[in-house]
């Protein structure tokens, strides 16, 4: 077992860990936005969810609101879900040394195994380079990007249905 890893790996974890925290938040304030309710009220009445699950709601709350994107949210819920999984492994699995190796290796001890042991009685672990763990903070980056442009596009359509509301009010 490792003491202390590599500088290196716990930068990378660090990045990791919290871009996926920025993601959720962006996730989060776009379905208080949705919601038409102050993050503040958000924070406590709107629970965050597992990310792909988030955006699973963002797409029924934009459904109810008649709202569209021209983003692939299929897509990013699907990459979302990588992501976060990955997130959740380097985080919570255990980071050990093993002969012949020249890079930590994450062992996993919860969940089931492929062949259906427990994870925690035969743990399964893999080398993981710093190559893979920047990988996954380069796809972190684009889904915070996407979500970002996410974001600007519902802004402008809630713009929108408030300018056509603030219109019927006065025609009343």
């Amino acid at each position: 077992r490792w003491e202390r890893l590599p500088t290196q790996y716990n930068t990378a974890i660090g990045r990791i860990v919290s871009r996926h925290a920025i993601l959720e938040d962006n996730l989060h304030k776009i379905m208080c936005g949705l919601l038409e309710i102050s993050l503040t009220y958000g924070r406590i009445a709107v629970p965050m969810p597992r990310v792909a699950d988030a955006i699973t709601r963002i797409e029924d709350l934009m459904q109810l609101r008649g709202f569209t994107t021209a983003l692939d949210l299929k897509g990013l819920k699907s990459d979302c879900k990588d992501l976060e999984e990955f997130r959740d492994k380097i985080s919570h699995g255990t980071w050990s040394k093993f002969p012949g190796y020249k890079v930590p290796v994450l062992q996993i001890t919860t969940g089931k195994n492929r062949d259906g042991s427990k994870a925690r009685i035969s743990p399964k672990g893999g080398a993981i380079t710093l190559p893979v763990m920047k990988s996954y903070v380069a796809g972190l980056d684009g889904a915070i990007k996407d979500v970002r442009r996410l974001t600007k596009e519902l802004a402008k359509q809630h713009a929108a249905l408030r300018d056509k509301r603030t219109a019927q009010s006065r025609h009343s």
